[in-house]
C-alpha cells in the first residue's frame, strides 16, 4: 500500500507555505461568491455552507500568505486531513470496484456460464502427462 504521508513535507519552508496560500486563497476567492450566487439564485442552504466553507478557506489563504508562522500549522494540518482523506476514499473506491465489478462476473462465469476459462478444476486426478520424446536434441534448442 502506498504511504500518502511519507509525501507530505512535514517542515515546509516560507515560500512553499505562501505558495499554499496563495492556492487556498484563490480557491476561496473563485468559489465563495460563486457558490453564494446559486444559494440567492436557488435558495439551498447546501450553497450557503459551501460559500461559508470557501469564505473559511479564503480566511486561512490570507493567513497562510501574510503569516507563514501560523500558516505553518495550517499547511501540515491541511495535508494531514487530505492523505487521512486520500488514504480512505482510495480503499473505498478499490473496495467498490472489486465487489462491485470483478465479483458479478466471476459469479456469472461461475454459475450462470459453468465455464473454468483458468482450468483451475483439472479434467483428470492425475498430473503426469507423457512427454513426446523430440527427434533430436537440437530441437530443445530452438524451443520457438
Amino acid at each position: 500500500m502506498v504511504n500518502p504521508f511519507a509525501d507530505i513535507d512535514w517542515n515546509p519552508d516560507r515560500p512553499a507555505v505562501k505558495a499554499f496560500g496563495r492556492i487556498v486563497m484563490i480557491v476561496g476567492i473563485i468559489v465563495a461568491p460563486s457558490a453564494f450566487g446559486l444559494y440567492r439564485w436557488l435558495d439551498t442552504g447546501f450553497f450557503l455552507f459551501i460559500s461559508r466553507l470557501f469564505s473559511v478557506f479564503l480566511c486561512l489563504g490570507v493567513i497562510s500568505c501574510f503569516a507563514p508562522a501560523l500558516g505553518k500549522y495550517i499547511y501540515k494540518v491541511w495535508y494531514f486531513l487530505s492523505a487521512c482523506i486520500g488514504l480512505v476514499v482510495t480503499n473505498v473506491l478499490l473496495l467498490l470496484f472489486f465487489y462491485g465489478f470483478f465479483t458479478p462476473i466471476a459469479l456469472f462465469m461461475r454459475y450462470i456460464v459453468r465455464r473454468d476459462p483458468l482450468t483451475l478444476k483439472q479434467p483428470s486426478a492425475t498430473t503426469w502427462r507423457d512427454h513426446a520424446v523430440p527427434a533430436s536434441i537440437s530441437q530443445y534448442y530452438r524451443q520457438y
